[in-house]
């Protein structure tokens, strides 16, 4: 076999080809290049809930990054320690009260049971 390679693939506009669809060829790519033996690995901004079922209709077996990495998992290896990245409560009050308000499109979070944090979503004028 030549030298395992990672293969890192975002969904929204590059794997899928609708919201609820991967790409039929992109699909068959990544699932050759598993079964060639490379690391495929999910990538994306969705939460956990609005990926996985594209993760195990790939068949993968490795770590998902979801929020943009700032949630790391690993759904098939309990093993796995989850890497978190939270931003403070305080921190994002802060920021609603700022000078940079009229930046901050939306916010939003994941329940607390999940261990998601919160994320923002910017914009620049």
């Amino acid at each position: 076999m030549e030298t395992k390679k990672l293969i890192v693939t975002d969904l929204d506009g590059t794997a899928l080809q609708n919201w609820e669809t991967l790409d039929p060829n992109t699909k068959e790519a990544l699932i050759a290049a598993k079964e060639a033996g490379h690391i495929v690995v999910i990538a994306t901004g969705r939460p956990a809930r609005a990926s996985l079922h594209f993760y195990k209709e790939l068949g993968l077996d490795t770590p998902i990054i979801n929020f943009n990495g700032a949630y790391i998992h690993h759904p098939e290896d309990e093993t796995f320690e989850d890497i978190v990245a939270q931003i403070p409560t305080e921190v994002v009050l802060t920021l609603f009260d700022s000078e940079l308000k009229d930046y901050i499109v939306n916010a939003f979070c994941e329940l607390p049971e999940m261990e998601i944090p919160l994320s923002l979503r910017c914009r620049i004028k």
